[in-house]
């Protein structure tokens, strides 16, 4: 970023284009990925130094630079199909970004001012998990503890939907059918797709993962 700037071509457009980039960069192939640190350390600071020397911002060397490292499609979405999420602000990212995308023609720009909001700190929007780090009995008649433990579900991004501030992890019912009839009366369709199962097993868990991913893999790509 600092290279850019200094460089001699730093329009608003370039530097957007620039930023997007390292967002996908980022999300493929730190967040999600989980790669290698040392690896994206190198090519960033080789990047770096070639825009500092040339004094000028290629978005085409650029491009062909960061993918020489960047994850696959294929190997970006079996990255996400694991991607465990401590952290609930990249959490509300992540899915305020597949929100908002939904899978329509992708413009980063908007999606960038969408997500804005959500994020910002008047918002009343979080995430909460659908099932619980400790969950219920009620829970347990549905889903295996060996099959949470196995698939890591509770901390696996499939499990955390977007939701108003008003409904939280107190006051959340501790069964599925209770639970179902709240989130189907929500405004995200991500949020309300959950509803559509009659029960939330491993195989319902696995479904919305594959949904998730196949809009994700298409949100963060180099344009």
């Amino acid at each position: 970023i600092f290279a850019s700037l200094n460089s001699d071509n730093p329009s608003s457009d370039i530097m957007e284009t620039v930023l997007w980039y390292l967002v996908v960069l980022t999300i493929r192939f730190q967040t999600i990925g989980k790669r290698r640190q040392g690896i994206l350390e190198k090519q960033c600071a080789k990047i770096a130094q070639n825009i500092a020397y040339s004094r000028k911002i290629n978005l085409s060397l650029l491009k062909s630079e960061i993918e020489s490292i960047l994850t696959t499609d294929e190997e970006f979405l079996n990255d996400f199909r694991k991607y465990q999420e401590v952290s609930m602000k990249r959490a509300l990212y992540i899915l305020s970004s597949i929100e908002y995308s939904n899978n329509k023609e992708h413009d980063y720009k908007k999606l960038w001012n969408q997500v804005d909001e959500v994020l910002a700190p008047s918002s009343n929007v979080t995430v909460s998990n659908i099932i619980a780090k400790k969950p219920s009995p009620e829970w347990l008649k549905l889903i295996a503890q060996e099959d949470i433990d196995s698939f890591g579900i509770t901390s696996n991004i499939a499990n955390f939907v977007l939701v108003n501030k008003s409904i939280n992890n107190k006051n959340k019912p501790d069964d599925f059918s209770n639970l179902k009839s709240i989130l189907s009366e929500s405004d995200f369709w991500t949020t309300k797709y959950v509803s559509q199962f009659q029960i939330w097993e491993v195989d319902s868990f696995l479904h919305r993962s594959d949904t998730l991913r196949k809009v994700a893999v298409k949100i963060w790509k180099l344009n």
